[in-house]
């Protein structure tokens, strides 16, 4: 989630929603009206004076902006000691990243910042380190598999760069057999679902366990009839990378559980309905 304090308003990424703190209020508290909203402010006792706007189709376009404000200064190789502790903080292997990801030096309203960054397919920036996440356009990414040529039909779709990267960690390995779609964004799953029909595959998927993530796969399941849900393997955790840290040995179950060379016609062992 973003908040600009300029334009009071804040941006949820995952849910692609966003507006004013009543908005906010409305959506969290399950309030039915505006003067419910403006009820439970004033029980809290604020001392903070709100804008009210309900101009709500230019507010992604507004938050879009002040993202677009990030300036790019410098695109190097992973080199940053607090950069690359972060990637060790989330268990992921630095020669693994150090294929995808590379070194942001960006600027912010004349101030000087450095951040892990992942490319996506237009180019732009998903821009993180300990203490930001943000980026300077928003897409899909996609990675393609080791041989070009060879005629897959599986692809794995990934809610983020740590899931992908993770999942890499886990096998051990530094590319996969096939096509990788990485959403970057809940609000790119449009984006993703046409993509992957244009090219006729059939996803596995490896998205969160949370609330938004299950929606997500529920959509994907729902798109595409002969995809499996692998996240019933790390159900007891958020996401993939949770799992990932919460593992000591990474020579697990989990590396051989994910077939890159399944047949999607085959018993879907894995799918379940949400």
């Amino acid at each position: 989630m973003k908040v600009d304090d300029k334009l009071n308003l804040w941006y949820d990424h995952g849910s692609a929603q966003g507006g004013t703190i009543i908005d906010l209020v409305i959506a969290m508290q399950k309030a039915a009206t505006v003067s419910e909203a403006l009820t439970f402010l004033k029980g809290l006792n604020l001392n903070t004076d709100f804008v009210f706007n309900d101009m709500r189709e230019k507010i992604e376009n507004q938050m879009t902006t002040r993202e677009s404000s990030v300036n790019i200064d410098k695109i190097q190789s992973l080199q940053d000691s607090k950069l690359l502790h972060y990637l060790q903080q989330r268990s992921i292997n630095i020669d693994t990243a150090r294929k995808y990801l590379h070194e942001i030096h960006y600027s912010v309203d004349d101030r000087k910042y450095k951040a892990l960054g992942w490319l996506n397919n237009k180019g732009g920036y998903h821009l993180r380190s300990e203490f930001f996440k943000g980026c300077t356009s928003q897409d899909v990414s996609i990675v393609k598999a080791i041989d070009s040529n060879r005629e897959n039909k599986i692809c794995m779709v990934y809610e983020g760069m740590f899931d992908f990267l993770s999942h890499l960690t886990l096998k051990n390995e530094k590319r996969f057999k096939v096509d990788c779609v990485i959403l970057n964004s809940l609000s790119n799953l449009n984006k993703a679902i046409e993509w992957i029909k244009e090219n006729k595959l059939t996803p596995s998927l490896l998205l969160d366990n949370d609330i938004a993530g299950q929606k997500a796969t529920s959509k994907l399941l729902e798109e595409f009839p002969e995809a499996e849900d692998f996240s019933v393997t790390y159900f007891d955790h958020k996401d993939l990378n949770d799992y990932l840290k919460s593992k000591n040995n990474l020579k697990n179950n989990f590396a051989n559980d994910v077939d890159e060379n399944r047949n999607p016609e085959q018993t879907n062992t894995y799918r379940r309905k949400r």
